[in-house]
């Protein structure tokens, strides 16, 4: 069993371990500090796509958002599904992705708290050799081959991915993916028979096989 990490030390957390030994989390906490005292590593900033909520002005949109520890308020945004960076006091950058979730924010004097939770598991892709990584690798190239048939739309492409539930796009990537390697082969694949069998296994844990596949669960409406 994978130990949780504490913020305290790292200025990250991964909490809420999936159950059954499975891979991933289902929350993520940060401390986004500029006090020279408080977590060893420091997390300066939290770049991620959040969907914007409706104001009077303006309907909702899908963003790029940097969250840093100059933050006075506490808010919540809708997460939509990709990379959350961190970026330390060093400027490098720890990578995880999600399938979509719910994010909170609550500032401080000279600390911010981001609290990320989601159904879907989140999943660290820092580790390159990992089959989740692997994994996460397939899922961007599907996701921007979908983006690709929106054309210059971004924004509605954005706001349609944003409404699908964490858990149906992420057991749809998995169905996906096992059909698109199917069919194509695994040669390409670094890991082939281990990521061969953490769809299968994944699959059949969520018990989802009748998900749509990303194609239709991404065509414009």
């Amino acid at each position: 069993m994978v130990e949780e990490t504490t913020e305290q030390d790292i200025g990250f957390a991964l909490k809420e371990e999936r159950k059954g030994e499975r891979p991933g989390f289902h929350r993520l906490d940060i401390i986004l500090s500029d006090k020279t005292e408080g977590p060893l590593h420091k997390v300066e900033a939290v770049e991620l796509r959040v969907l914007s909520p409706a104001t009077k002005q303006n309907a909702t949109e899908v963003s790029k958002m940097t969250v840093g520890s100059q933050w006075n308020q506490e808010k919540e945004y809708k997460v939509v599904p990709g990379r959350v960076n961190l970026v330390s006091e060093e400027g490098k950058k720890l990578e995880f992705f999600t399938f979509g979730g719910d994010l909170n924010i609550r500032g401080g004097k000279k600390t911010t708290h981001c609290t990320l939770r989601s159904p879907a598991p989140i999943y660290s892709i820092t580790e390159m050799e990992s089959v989740t990584t692997v994994f996460i690798d397939e899922v961007e190239i599907m996701l921007a081959e979908e983006h690709a048939k929106w054309g210059d739309d971004d924004q509605n492409f954005w706001n349609h991915i944003a409404q699908i539930p964490p858990q149906t796009c992420y057991a749809s990537c998995l169905v996906t993916l096992r059909e698109k390697l199917e069919h194509n082969g695994y040669k390409r694949i670094q890991q082939a028979q281990e990521l061969k069998r953490f769809l299968k296994q994944e699959i059949e844990y969520l018990g989802m096989e009748d998900v749509p596949q990303l194609s239709p669960l991404m065509e414009k409406e």
